[in-house]
C-alpha cells in the first residue's frame, strides 16, 4: 500500500482555507497518480493505491463539508464515491482470486478443474468491472473533475 503524499507548504499558523485547498488539492493529485496505471495495465497493487488515496480523499472532504456549499460538496463526494465503489468492485475480485490461486495450488491436479472454472469465472468478471472502472475514469476526465475541484477547491474556503 502507497504511504499518503505529505501535504506540502502547510504549517500551523496557516489560515484553515489555505490549509483545506492544500490538503484536498494534494489527495486529488494522489488519486491521480494512479489513473494511467490502473487504466493502462492489470496491475492490482495500482487499483488498491487508488482506492486507498481515493478514500483519503474521501476522509478530508468529510472533515471540511462543513466549511463547503453542500450542494457543490455533493457533487464532488457523490463522483469520489462513485469512483471507490468501481475500484472497490475490481479490487473485490483481484483479493478473491489471489486467495483462489494459493488454495489451487496445495490441491492435487486432479481436484483443480472446478477451481479452474472459478477462476476464468472471476476472470471475467474483474474484466467487466475493469471496463466499468476505465469508463468511471474516463467520464471524469470527460467533465474535467480534476479541473472543476480544483478551482472548487480554491474558491470553496
Amino acid at each position: 500500500m502507497a504511504k499518503p503524499w505529505k501535504i506540502p507548504h502547510i504549517r500551523a499558523r496557516d489560515r484553515f482555507s489555505t490549509a483545506a485547498r492544500a490538503i484536498l488539492t494534494t489527495r486529488l493529485r494522489e488519486v491521480g497518480s494512479f489513473e494511467e496505471s490502473v487504466m493502462t495495465t492489470q496491475d492490482v497493487e495500482s487499483v488498491h493505491d487508488m482506492r486507498i488515496a481515493a478514500r483519503r480523499m474521501q476522509a478530508m472532504m468529510g472533515i471540511f463539508q462543513e466549511s463547503i456549499q453542500k450542494r457543490k460538496y455533493r457533487n464532488f463526494e457523490k463522483t469520489i464515491r462513485r469512483l471507490i465503489r468501481a475500484l472497490g468492485a475490481v479490487r473485490e475480485r483481484d483479493v478473491v482470486m489471489s486467495i483462489l490461486e494459493e488454495y489451487r495450488t496445495n490441491l492435487p491436479a486432479n481436484h483443480r478443474r472446478t477451481l479452474d472454472l472459478l477462476l476464468t469465472r472471476k476472470h471475467l468478471e474483474r474484466e467487466h468491472f475493469r471496463v466499468a472502472l476505465r469508463r468511471t475514469l474516463a467520464e471524469m476526465r470527460d467533465v474535467q473533475f480534476r479541473k472543476r475541484f480544483m478551482k472548487f477547491a480554491k474558491n470553496s474556503f
